[in-house]
């Protein structure tokens, strides 16, 4: 059995008018693609599971998805990966991979996948002056907004448990499967980290990069050299690819304001 994915990133539905929304329904509704794999920022907030139930009603083949920090906006990171867990629940094509395992694709293709975070391990996180809305929007940041040391900690929790995860599911995947495709938001290597063709630079890096899932992307591949893995990720805007060893290459894709668009076909065997 072989298949497509249809891979979406940062879609920001809030942004769209009525027509641009009904756009996207139809683009989503003629999709060829066997499923789909959206890897976070989906909207603003509390909108964000009322569009996923509206593109799991549109597209009825599975939507496989991590969630990206703005669909924390407005709420508590806690409070909204429960509510994706209890979406998920109630329409079955609809798969959270952040608390999920190993997704079967094909017979030599699996899916695996958490939101991950920017977790202040890459670039210069003392100097840098960069304060993302994530600290006043997302009740867990905005608690310690105020001092750099707890801010760095509580980052780098986000990005443990995001490694965590993948840490247990991973070689589950690569010990049974050929290829083995990871669904993340924030890129998790810094040669991922894209904007205007160019790396984001140390003072965004902080925030636009998980170096704790990197580590264990790197060390996963190393152990089973004769694997393939393909990361997609979104976060930073900008478009690229990074062949970080031979068996491991991260996709990062870009998105336009208002104009949310299938960033490539996946295909799989």
């Amino acid at each position: 059995m072989s298949g497509t994915a249809a891979w979406w990133t940062d879609p920001h539905f809030e942004l769209l008018s009525q027509a641009e929304r009904r756009q996207v329904f139809h683009t989503w509704n003629r999709s060829p693609a066997d499923c789909a794999i959206v890897t976070g920022d989906i909207s603003h907030g509390s909108t964000t599971l009322g569009w996923l139930r509206q593109l799991a009603e549109a597209f009825a083949r599975p939507i496989y998805f991590v969630l990206g920090n703005h669909d924390f906006y407005g709420t508590s990171i806690a409070a909204q990966r429960l509510a994706a867990r209890e979406l998920c629940g109630e329409l079955e094509n609809l798969v959270y991979l952040s608390s999920s395992g190993v997704v079967s694709l094909s017979s030599a293709t699996v899916l695996v996948g958490h939101d991950g975070w920017g977790d202040m391990r890459e670039g210069d996180w003392q100097h840098t002056w960069i304060r993302p809305p994530d600290l006043n929007e997302i009740e867990e940041l905005r608690e310690v907004a105020h001092d750099r040391s707890a801010l760095q900690a509580r980052l780098r929790q986000l990005g443990d448990e995001a490694a965590e995860h993948l840490g247990r599911v991973l070689p589950q995947a690569l010990a049974g499967w050929e290829q083995v495709i990871v669904a993340t938001h924030v890129p998790p290597f810094r040669e991922a980290s894209w904007y205007e063709g160019e790396n984001s630079g140390e003072v965004w890096l902080p925030f636009f990069c998980c170096r704790a899932v990197g580590d264990v992307l790197r060390a996963e591949a190393e152990r089973y050299p004769g694997r393939q893995l393909s990361v997609l990720c979104g976060h930073c805007h900008g478009t690229g690819e990074a062949q970080i060893c031979e068996n491991l290459r991260v996709l990062t894709g870009g998105a336009e304001p208002c104009s949310p668009q299938v960033q490539r076909l996946i295909e799989f065997v």
